[in-house]
């Protein structure tokens, strides 16, 4: 009796590479006997079903990592947003030229006070390094988004292209199942975080004119650096993950032999993209965190000015 292939192909987007899966097999090929059809009906319903979802999730896994290597070598058209992010600007134009009268009127208030006339010379330095650098905030955007572009997109075109080459035998179907789970699951964590990515873009490039207007201000000069750190963590996101992914495509290139066997390739290919997934997920969850500790951290701020407010209150 011939082995019965279980063969799952993952076809990316941009590559014609295969992943081939055999297993056991068949116990359903009763060859022409009704009594033993009858006998292995259960097992052979329950190899169906099992079957189909193992199909069913590399399929998906197919799909997502697709997606995925199209999202970590590519970024938005940011040009499609020129119209809310000349709306923001027109905003912030009008904020910093209330700040210069309202620095000329500090100026001249204090003219006599060697201190204040420090303090209104710092913050027309601020101001004046504020207005150039909005006046070229989008292409300055454009170019770190480009940056990154070019760097993800030249670390992937040295990755090796035997990287979804791979053909391995397990064991039974169960163990298929396992590993459809698994390379279903990690390619779904990495193309949503990628998507989540790529989602983000547009927002990051309205709130970089926001960015370099609270830099600039020192009250608010630590939301500037945090919402910079933040925009640069996401931007940059997709060039580690090409640097992971070029480490994993190592493994399939080494020429010890039991690293390059197709098995390890295998669990290799679904450890390292879950990988990537995590990766994101931990840029991610940084960001969270550093957004939730600053905004704590301005609470605080916050609530120590009410209460020495409220103490110089009660002794009026």
């Amino acid at each position: 009796m011939q082995s019965k292939l279980l063969v799952l192909f993952l076809v990316l987007t941009a590559l014609s590479q295969s992943i081939s899966v055999e297993v056991p097999p068949s116990a359903c090929d009763s060859e022409g006997d009704l009594i033993l059809a009858i006998t292995n009906l259960p097992q052979c319903l329950a190899e169906t079903i099992l079957m189909a979802l193992t199909e069913g999730l590399v399929f998906a896994a197919e799909q997502f990592y697709g997606l995925s290597i199209g999202f970590l070598t590519a970024s938005p058209d940011i040009r499609w947003f020129c119209s809310p992010y000349n709306a923001i600007m027109a905003i912030i134009e009008s904020f910093y030229t209330v700040m210069l009268m309202a620095l000329g009127a500090y100026y001249i208030i204090n003219s006599s006070d060697v201190e204040g006339r420090t303090k209104a010379k710092i913050w027309l330095k601020n101001v004046f390094y504020m207005v150039i650098l909005l006046s070229f905030a989008f292409p300055i955007f454009e170019m770190i988004l480009d940056l990154n572009t070019q760097i993800s997109s030249t670390i992937y075109d040295s990755v090796s292209d035997s990287i979804f080459e791979v053909d391995a035998s397990l064991s039974n179907l169960i163990f298929a199942l396992v590993f459809a789970v698994s390379l279903s699951t990690g390619s779904y964590l990495t193309f949503l975080t990628l998507l989540i990515r790529y989602l983000l873009i547009p927002f990051l490039l309205f709130f970089f004119p926001i960015t370099i207007f609270f830099y600039f201000t020192p009250p608010l000069r630590a939301w500037g650096a945090f919402l910079f750190k933040f925009s640069m963590l996401i931007i940059f996101m997709t060039s580690a993950d090409a640097i992971l992914l070029l480490g994993i495509s190592y493994l399939f290139d080494s020429p010890d032999p039991n690293l390059a066997g197709a098995l390890v390739q295998s669990f290799g290919l679904m450890i390292g993209f879950g990988l990537i997934g995590l990766l994101n997920l931990v840029i991610f969850i940084i960001a969270t965190l550093s957004i939730i500790l600053i905004a704590i951290k301005t609470l605080e701020t916050a609530v120590a000015m009410l209460m020495r407010l409220a103490i110089i209150l009660t002794f009026l």
